[in-house]
């Protein structure tokens, strides 16, 4: 089998797809269905490392304008100390970069919560009457995090 590298394979006719992956329309043997599983591992997604709540919450201070905000009440916060007058604006400005955080924040949280739940109800399914011959579904784990080694799971049809 050649290397799998980026390819169009959509555009390709299927004898050369099957060619180039070493298979058949017949599919592969038990034996070499090991030795690719061995070889390029299982065939799963994998879902990359969560952010924390933490983390999401200090970005919502990366943003250009809430960095222009924080500059501009640091600078109200030195005329303030230099004229001798209050700090109203300072602190109304900080309010808003404080409460912008915060609605940033659970929007995103809430966002990141739908997206796992919609990729828990959303399970990859396969049939496969393959090397045995018996018609299965199998059951795909869907995303697994990395390290993890659940397998699918096979119900006979």
């Amino acid at each position: 089998m050649t290397s799998v590298e980026k390819r169009a394979w959509h555009a390709e006719d299927i004898e050369s797809v099957l060619e180039s992956l070493g298979s058949s329309r017949g599919g592969i043997g038990e034996e070499e269905a090991r030795e690719r599983l061995e070889r390029f591992g299982p065939n799963e997604l994998r879902e990359e490392r969560r952010t924390t709540p933490f983390e999401l919450f200090l970005g919502q201070f990366k943003s250009i304008l809430v960095i222009i905000l924080m500059i501009s009440a640091i600078v109200s916060a030195f005329i303030s100390v230099r004229q001798g007058e209050p700090f109203t604006d300072t602190y109304v400005i900080l309010i808003i970069v404080v409460l912008n955080a915060v609605l940033g924040f659970v929007q995103e949280y809430r966002a990141e919560k739908a997206v796992e739940a919609l990729k828990k109800m959303v399970a990859p399914q396969v049939l496969d009457a393959g090397r045995t011959g018996v018609l299965h579904r199998l059951q795909g784990p869907g995303p697994r995090r990395r390290g993890s080694s659940r397998g699918g799971k096979s119900d006979p049809l």
